[in-house]
């Protein structure tokens, strides 16, 4: 028993550097951490599910370019990592999703891995995108979206 639940990802923006672009140069870039505000207790009882959830799982995470042009091939590697926002909590940084070398293209899907994010979800949490690339010419804005499966 179980059921998915949807997350839209607030847009960020990559700041773009012609003279790096031009010059080829990759750099490692963090970029700032959003949150993920599920109540996973809320959902369970919204999709009709009686019971504790035990496992929450990424099942799906993609970024789409939010204007008309520009596209992910800025993008030598990417990986997301979620924390827990509460303050002493003892659950370390897991990488939840990651993604490499996607070309020119709009919607950049990334891989998921198998971290149970329900902990994390309970503590309150935030995921942060950091990774290698060659900076963009030009500012490159991009939102997302992602699903987990939750269940008992």
């Amino acid at each position: 028993i179980g059921f998915d639940i949807p997350y839209d990802i607030p847009e960020e923006t990559v700041p773009g550097n012609a003279v790096a672009n031009t010059a080829g140069v990759a750099v490692d870039v963090t970029l700032p951490a959003f949150p993920i505000n599920v109540d996973v207790a809320q959902q369970a009882k919204s999709n009709g599910v009686g019971g504790a959830i035990s496992t929450v799982t990424l099942t799906g995470l993609s970024l789409t370019i939010t204007k008309s042009s520009g596209c992910f091939d800025f993008v030598d590697n990417l990986s997301i990592s979620i924390s827990s926002t509460k303050a002493g909590s003892t659950l370390p940084p897991s990488v939840i999703a990651s993604g490499s070398s996607p070309g020119c293209v709009q919607t950049f899907t990334l891989t998921p891995t198998n971290v149970n994010l329900k902990p994390y979800l309970d503590e309150g949490a935030e995921a942060t995108p950091s990774g290698k690339g060659i900076p963009p010419a030009a500012d490159v804005s991009f939102d997302g979206h992602l699903t987990a499966h939750a269940s008992l």
